[in-house]
């Protein structure tokens, strides 16, 4: 009850003071106005009270210090609250409902968003309680620590509060580990638990328990570990990252060649047995009546079966050709070799009453 009611007075607070700017500014105009007009009384009772005025200028004077009273009592129009400072006071309202519901990851979403709206306002710091409470509610108590010292830092030693805050901080301090990392590169992000919350070399304080650490740098493969940590406790780790390849050079022409090769062979043989059963067919239905045996019946479906086979081979192996080519580096020099003889291919389709296929020929 207590953190509820806490969190609430502090947003309640605020709330009344981001109002206030306008309303003190109101004040301070209605106290001005109402000064003009003790001053214009004055003068008129002093004007009445000569004897010896002419009339004429005793109804004169009158007439004027009436139109000065006139507009010395006119209101004043209020100043209107800035449009990030009515968003700011809903996010806090937002905030402060979803702290005391136990959503204290909203919470402080919203408690972050109106820190940030709300600019260079005096009252700015006093965001930083809630953001406080609210990560030592989520257990990120070195986030919470950094909030109450600054919320300590801008307050003042005037707050209110100060002591217990400050009593809050020391008791934090105490539930904080050490990370001390060190690293094979000038500068790396360290990254804990999925949160940024340092550079390396150098050393962060974490909560006590096992975080997972990770080291992030341009131009590195990034490389993370697991540690345990006590409260109060330090733990040295050291990462060595290894360096990504300058430039991704593609694949060698050569594997886009051999796909193409294989294609065509798979093709080919596909042709050849295509022929044979087409042969083997036509043989038999030249006849007169076109009869034929079992044993040619079944070797005509066996050449047109091994022809779909080779067929189906060469369309996923044209498949995948393209996609070699897609990957392939096409430098200069690849033109070179093609042009030197440095790479050929021949192939050549072979045809026959009992064989079909080709045969592939050439030099490296």
């Amino acid at each position: 009850m207590g953190t509820r009611m806490t969190g609430a007075i502090a947003g309640a607070m605020l709330l009344l003071t981001l109002r206030a700017v306008p309303a003190a500014a109101q004040e301070a105009s209605d106290e001005q106005t109402a000064a003009d007009q003790a001053t214009g009384d004055d003068a008129a009772t002093n004007a009445g009270s000569e004897d010896e005025a002419p009339a004429d200028d005793a109804e004169g004077a009158d007439s004027i210090e009436g139109e000065e009273q006139a507009e010395a009592t006119e209101p004043t129009p209020e100043p209107e609250t800035p449009a990030n400072i009515l968003e700011a006071s809903d996010r806090l309202t937002r905030g402060i409902s979803l702290y005391d519901n136990g959503d204290y990851a909203g919470a402080l979403s919203e408690f972050e968003e109106a820190y940030g709206l709300v600019g260079d306002h005096p009252a700015r710091f006093q965001i930083l309680f809630n953001i406080a409470r609210a990560h030592e509610r989520l257990f990120r108590y070195d986030d919470a620590l950094d909030a109450y010292s600054r919320y300590l830092e801008e307050g003042g030693a005037e707050l209110e509060n100060y002591a217990t805050v400050q009593a809050t901080v020391e008791t934090l301090r105490g539930m904080l580990g050490t990370l001390i990392i060190t690293v094979n590169v000038p500068e790396a992000e360290i990254w804990v638990d999925d949160r940024l919350v340092g550079t390396a070399p150098g050393s962060v304080s974490v909560p006590g328990g096992r975080h997972t650490v990770e080291l992030r740098t341009r131009n590195y493969i990034a490389q993370q570990t697991e540690v345990q940590v006590a409260a109060r406790g330090e733990a040295e780790l050291f990462f060595e990252l290894e360096e990504l390849a300058d430039e991704y050079q593609g694949l060698s022409p050569l594997f886009f060649y051999g796909g193409v090769g294989a294609t065509v062979v798979a093709l080919g043989v596909g042709i050849g047995f295509g022929v044979s059963a087409l042969g083997a067919r036509s043989t038999v239905d030249a006849r007169t009546p076109p009869l034929a045996t079992q044993d040619e019946i079944e070797n005509i479906e066996s050449l047109a079966l091994t022809a779909d086979i080779f067929y189906i081979t060469a369309g996923v192996l044209a498949a995948g050709t393209i996609v070699l080519g897609i990957f392939t580096d096409w430098g200069p020099g690849d033109e070179e070799e093609t042009t030197d003889g440095s790479l050929s291919l021949r192939i050549h389709p072979v045809f026959g009453p009992n064989v079909a296929g080709v045969v592939v020929g050439g030099a490296l």
